[in-house]
Parts: C-alpha cells; sequence; structure tokens
C-alpha cells in the first residue's frame, strides 16, 4: 500500500492499531446488537452474545498473531471474509428472529 502511496488504515495506525480497532469495534457492535435483541426476546439475545463472544475469541486469536508482513495478505483477507461473512449471519439470523421469518409460535414455544 505505501509503495503505493495508498494511505490505508494500517499505513496510518500501525499494526497495533488495526488489532485495538478489531477489539473495540467488534466487541461494541455485538453489545449494542445483542442488547437491541434482546430486548425483544432476552434468550436469543444472551445466544448471540455468546455466539458472538465466541467468533470473537476464534478471530481475535488469528490476529494476534499476525506480523503485517507483505506475506500475511491471503491470511487477511481469510480472517476479513470469517468476520464479515459472521456479522451478515448474525444479521440474517437477528431479523429472522426480531421480524418473525422464523414463526412466532416457534419463538414462544422454545424461547
Amino acid at each position: 500500500d505505501k509503495k503505493r502511496g495508498d494511505t490505508t488504515f494500517y499505513i496510518q495506525f500501525g499494526l497495533q492499531g488495526v488489532k485495538r480497532f478489531f477489539m473495540i469495534s467488534y466487541l461494541t457492535g455485538l453489545i449494542i446488537l445483542s442488547i437491541s435483541l434482546m430486548v425483544s426476546y432476552p434468550i436469543p439475545g444472551m445466544l448471540f452474545l455468546f455466539i458472538g463472544l465466541i467468533t470473537f475469541f476464534v478471530l481475535n486469536q488469528f490476529i494476534r498473531q499476525l506480523q503485517g508482513v507483505e506475506t500475511e495478505y491471503q491470511k487477511v483477507m481469510n480472517i476479513k471474509f470469517i468476520a464479515s461473512l459472521s456479522f451478515v449471519l448474525f444479521l440474517l439470523a437477528a431479523n429472522a428472529i426480531r421480524y418473525e421469518w422464523i414463526e412466532a409460535t416457534y419463538l414462544v414455544n422454545f424461547f
């Protein structure tokens, strides 16, 4: 990026800044979304929080190992893909519950 003259988050804030941003933004977003879901459906909201925390710790293990070298590019893209896919799946599931794409009777009986 630097050779091409691009100003990226990494160039601006360094590897530690990227790691810190990941931790803060992921956990903040997870908490906000989980609490929003808990307002209507407490048990599914807690379940999503729990699953989100597991996902966070798995992703964090990969991110902690990064050294910021060019050869890690594919690994970084894979982590980014997994994190984005996890977020999309979370949103789909949360909306399925919130907007009752899953039948309300199912939710009432099991949650």
